[in-house]
């Protein structure tokens, strides 16, 4: 896996693989959220007990805190994106200015 097991970064990662965007990504370690685009799948990985994504959590009711989160986090992400895209990122502009 792409994360260092070591660090305790509280980021979230976003990946689009390949370059049209088929699958979409978020990691927060430990867990890695997968969607995919076109038909709709979702996996869910623990990379520090499953650094070779071969468990998929989505139904281990386990990990449901972290799916949540990180499917809210892709969301924001893309409606981000998408604003992006859309020219519609306005410049900040300081309060009197």
């Amino acid at each position: 896996s792409m994360v260092d097991p070591s660090s305790k970064d509280e980021v979230t990662h976003f990946l689009i693989q390949p370059f049209d965007g088929t699958y979409v990504c978020a990691v927060k370690f430990p867990f890695k959220y997968v969607h995919h685009m076109l038909g709709g799948e979702e996996m869910l990985f623990d990379l520090l007990a499953d650094p070779s994504e071969s468990r998929n959590l989505i139904r281990d009711p386990r990990s449901g805190a972290a799916l949540r989160e990180l499917r809210h986090e892709l969301q924001s992400f893309r409606l981000y994106e998408r604003a992006v895209e859309e020219n519609r990122i306005w410049p900040f502009a300081e309060p009197g200015g």
